[in-house]
């Protein structure tokens, strides 16, 4: 677990890591940390942590050059579709402060993060590369015990502000680009999408990096009903801003792929996704818990109005108008947890 990190990770109430909002390194991260304990339950630590597991992309660039690439990257989110990630050259430095009672809970945390990008061109060194940059987070969270509506209920929350460190905010081992289709169309459109990319910042050839930022807040209330049964009802908000100048350049590079002059739309990659969901376990012997969870997502775009003739790749049509639109989903799991 990161230093960063509150205990419950991306965990408030929930049992999957698609609650987003938040910082979430369940599996562990590679790491150097050095803790001190100042009496009365008050902790401090200090970590340099591997990034590339969790601080950067899963299977995206953390970085989107705004030029080139097709359509069905542009729309999956992905910007042009290559990796202009340059790799780990220097550790994330975080750490936080804890104060841990029988009330419950306070922690503050803060983190560094290297934004490197690889070549203008990946396969050509002498093309140069944008300036490092570093990207920081910042975390408050609270946890409260011994709640007046039953033994052992808690509420968990914790905030996070990141800029150039998106995946401090859109965390854990869920994709850091989304796109969502809809049949709810119009204006002479096949089919809705809604789509953001959550990467720590965009450049344009031969230009700087212009960082996005992004903050989140979750939580949780976790009632026991009886010691064989319990519910948490959970929730989290989160929302990325590529700025100005970042917002530009992105809605000019999609623009050409999505039809040029062709394309009837308007407005910014910015987007927010909020999220609720309940929890019900049932322990029917110490160390056994079977849960079941439901989740609604809701993925709330800035774009509106029609893309050109485009190709979304998969098993989509070719030659098509997709009418941007905010999307829904809902999800759910089953787990079943024995400890030994």
């Amino acid at each position: 677990m990161s230093q960063f990190s509150t205990p419950w990770n991306g965990g408030p109430g929930n049992i999957t890591s698609n609650l987003l909002g938040g910082d979430d390194t369940s599996t562990g991260i590679n790491q150097v940390s050095y803790t001190a304990e100042f009496g009365n339950g008050v902790s401090g630590s200090i970590s340099l942590e591997d990034p590339s597991s969790y601080r950067q992309a899963q299977g995206v660039s953390s970085l989107i050059q705004t030029t080139g690439g097709t359509a069905a990257a542009w729309l999956g989110g992905t910007g042009n579709g290559t990796n202009y990630t340059a790799g780990t050259s220097i550790p994330d430095i975080t750490g936080h402060i804890r104060v841990d009672q029988a009330w419950g809970l306070f922690q503050v945390s803060a983190a560094a993060h290297q934004v490197r990008a690889s070549y203008y061109t990946p396969a050509d060194e002498t093309s140069g590369h944008p300036s490092d940059k570093y990207g920081y987070a910042v975390l408050a969270a609270l946890s409260l015990k011994n709640l007046p509506t039953g033994p052992g209920d808690t509420i968990n929350l914790d905030a996070t502000y990141a800029n150039g460190a998106i995946r401090y905010v859109i965390g854990g081992t869920s994709p850091n680009n989304f796109s969502m289709f809809g049949n709810n169309s119009g204006l002479g459109a096949y089919q809705t999408i809604g789509f953001g990319a959550a990467v720590d910042g965009v450049f344009a050839p031969g230009g700087s990096i212009y960082t996005t930022s992004a903050w989140g807040i979750r939580g949780a209330f976790n009632h026991n009903w009886t010691p064989n049964w319990s519910t948490s009802l959970f929730g989290a908000y989160s929302s990325v801003d590529f700025g100005g100048t970042g917002g530009a350049l992105y809605t000019a590079a999609l623009r050409s792929a999505v039809g040029g002059a062709a394309s009837a739309f308007a407005g910014n990659p910015n987007f927010n996704i909020a999220q609720i969901g309940t929890k019900t376990t049932w322990t029917p012997v110490k160390n056994l818990a079977i849960s079941g969870e439901v989740m609604w997502t809701r993925l709330d775009q800035n774009y509106s109005g029609v893309t050109g003739l485009v190709s979304a790749g998969g098993t989509k049509p070719a030659n098509v108008r997709y009418e941007f639109k905010d999307q829904d989903t809902w999800t759910g799991a089953v787990r079943v947890q024995r400890t030994f």
